[in-house]
């Protein structure tokens, strides 16, 4: 859904977001990756393909809440 939404905004897909195995919320909420290690740098491409809830929350954090709702 997340994917979706930012390609129908056009948001710039192949940035690079370094996985290193976790993202941290603004309220000290750690959102953890299956990777324990990280994928290390990712696009939109990589991060579906590696199932990365990092890249995805900071996607998430990018859109806004009202977007996604």
């Amino acid at each position: 859904m997340l994917a979706a939404a930012a390609l129908d905004l056009g948001i710039k897909t192949d940035n690079h977001f370094i996985c290193n195995g976790g993202y941290t919320l603004s309220n000290g909420h750690t959102v953890s990756c299956w990777e324990k290690e990280g994928h290390g740098e990712e696009d939109m491409q990589l991060a579906l393909a590696n199932s990365c809830n990092p890249y995805f929350t900071a996607l998430g954090q990018q859109l806004g809440g009202q977007t996604i709702l």
